[in-house]
């Protein structure tokens, strides 16, 4: 057995041992793709991959390479930045997961309810919180 055999077998045993290394940047890759994500095939298919290789993307079992999230950026019409926290302390993962169900939920609503749910963020986002009474023009 060569020397860089025996190498790459301490490495595979090493990353074994330890078990998959994400970090939460990897953790928040995979929510801004399932939140995207119309259907794994559809998104495997449009950038050359199995399924699997979705699903492993969208659960953090694999890390994206740059090139890769370029691919997925391409397919969905967006920037690559666009897959990046904005930077903000209290984007955690759970709160990804919350805007995850929060953007759920809002699939299924008409849109005059997402209309309104929009308006209740957008109000909650505000440094003040304006009360509007009930019928009045916005």
């Amino acid at each position: 057995m060569s020397p860089h055999t025996k190498n790459l077998k301490a490495a595979e045993l090493i990353m074994t041992l330890r078990g998959p290394r994400t970090r939460p940047i990897d953790q928040h890759f995979a929510t801004e793709i399932r939140f995207r994500r119309v259907c794994q095939e559809a998104v495997a298919a449009g950038i050359g991959v199995s399924y699997q290789q979705i699903h492993s993307y969208e659960t953090a079992r694999s890390r994206l390479t740059a090139g890769r999230l370029h691919e997925i950026a391409q397919f969905y019409g967006v920037r690559p930045a666009e897959f990046f926290p904005r930077f903000n302390a209290a984007m955690t993962p759970k709160a990804s997961e919350t805007a995850l169900e929060i953007a759920r939920a809002a699939a299924a609503m008409t849109p005059p309810q997402q209309q309104s749910l929009l308006r209740i963020a957008r109000a909650m986002q505000a440094p003040t919180l304006t009360l509007v009474p009930a019928g009045a023009a916005e």
